[in-house]
């Protein structure tokens, strides 16, 4: 149960915040991970070093501080990335060898972004080769256009994350639910949490995690501020109720 201090009624296992970049402090992410060890940071690839897409350097230097750590890392795969995973499998090898297995290894978790776009092409072996990397979960983005693809790859380590706004940060109430926990994502911020948290309530503890990224994002970029007013208010909210 994430819990740290105060109460809380949210079952989520963690709290994911996507988009530091290069003007993010690393140690700063270290010293909210120590403060709130159910958070997860969404790094996004591949490495641009713009806006959302840090350098190879700046994540390299994240990779540092965590080793020795307890730190939740996710790796979020765009494009061209992610037409290569699902059509041809083994190009996840080639990616791992591109990044150095320590950068590599050192994230728990890998999400495929959709974006909205279509895709009609899949590896049949993908299962098969997911299953090799029993150590990553993968997650694939149940985004409508998509969804058949994370329902198709039957392996034990592909979860499912909700989010019908296909990354853009768009809050909406037609939800959909499936047949094992899922994570959420989708126009999650300060003030879309009370809502989402009264529909999370009904949902007897299917959401596992939820993924935020707009919602953290001010004009300077990523916001650690933001993230702590946040955390703040999911450990500490006055929803807690009895």
């Amino acid at each position: 149960m994430v819990r740290k201090r105060g109460c809380i009624k949210l079952n989520l296992k963690k709290v994911t915040f996507t988009g530091a970049d290069d003007r993010t402090d690393p140690n700063e992410l270290i010293k909210i991970s120590h403060d709130y060890p159910f958070v997860e940071w969404g790094i996004l690839f591949p490495s641009y070093g713009f806006s959302r897409f840090p350098s190879d350097k700046w994540v390299k230097e994240l990779v540092d501080l965590s080793r020795g750590t307890d730190i939740n890392l996710s790796a979020h795969f765009c494009e061209p990335w992610v037409e290569d995973i699902i059509t041809n499998g083994d190009h996840l090898e080639f990616i791992r060898d591109y990044l150095g297995h320590g950068v590599f290894d050192a994230f728990q978790r890998i999400q495929l972004n959709f974006h909205g776009l279509s895709y009609h092409l899949l590896d049949r072996r993908l299962a098969d080769i997911l299953k090799g990397y029993s150590k990553k979960q993968f997650i694939f983005q149940a985004d409508e256009l998509n969804t058949w693809i994370g329902l198709s790859v039957d392996a034990p380590n592909v979860v499912l994350l909700l989010d019908n706004s296909h990354g853009a940060g768009v809050f909406t109430n037609e939800w959909k639910t499936f047949p094992k926990p899922f994570g959420f994502a989708g126009g999650l911020n300060i003030d879309t949490l009370p809502l989402a948290i009264e529909k999370w309530t009904k949902l007897q503890d299917q959401i596992e995690w939820i993924d935020m990224e707009t919602g953290v994002i001010d004009e300077n970029g990523f916001s650690t501020s933001k993230v702590k007013e946040i955390l703040s208010y999911i450990v500490d909210g006055d929803y807690c109720g009895n």
